[in-house]
């Protein structure tokens, strides 16, 4: 309001990020962008604390921040993650200094889990394609899968249903929340018999 500006994401607290988004994306999409900008900055901020990404706690949800913003990056077109996160930290080493000091540890722990989540996209691809018939390296038709296999990705390569939805491929949700409940239930007798 201060500002006169429409949302958080046109003051000069996000813009010199949401330039450097701007930058390097080939996609106008200012959805995706304020995603990119506050789930990166979010993630950056975790780390610089000290947490990492994890399937438990705090760590999944810098996982899940991470994987969140490097899906809208690339719904963007986005070809480098790297100028984004040293406006990040510049733009906060004023008030968080650690950052830049940190900003290596932090760019690295940001870049591997990009890279696993490339590998988990792959390996995800490729038990799909396995399993449903396809011409070359497209998928023949509808890319329906059936709700066991959305929840192999799932609870296997770790990938939300938003994620798999966003890979193409589309499923029963009913189906898959019953398969979930049943799942949860056995492993909820199963740490009880423990």
């Amino acid at each position: 309001v201060m500002q006169g500006k429409k949302t958080a994401y046109d003051t000069d607290i996000f813009a010199p990020i949401m330039g450097k988004i701007d930058e390097f994306s080939a996609v106008d999409d200012i959805k995706a962008r304020h995603i990119v900008a506050d789930h990166t900055r979010t993630a950056v901020f975790m780390i610089g604390d000290g947490v990492t990404p994890s399937n438990t706690d705090q760590g999944y949800i810098l996982r899940r921040l991470i994987r969140r913003g490097l899906d809208h990056f690339h719904k963007l077109q986005g070809s480098d993650l790297n100028p984004i996160l040293e406006a990040i930290v510049m733009q906060y080493k004023t008030t968080d200094p650690d950052l830049e000091t940190k900003f290596e540890t932090i760019k690295n722990v940001i870049l591997e889990e990009e890279q696993r989540y490339k590998n988990i996209l792959k390996t995800a691809k490729q038990f799909i394609s396995k399993k449903y018939k396809k011409i070359g390296e497209e998928l023949m038709g509808v890319v329906e899968i059936s709700a066991e296999d959305a929840f192999i990705l799932y609870t296997t390569h770790g990938l939300s249903p938003t994620q798999i939805k966003s890979l193409g491929f589309v499923f029963d949700a009913q189906q898959f929340a019953e398969t979930m409940t049943a799942h949860h239930s056995l492993s909820r007798v199963g740490s009880a018999q423990n």
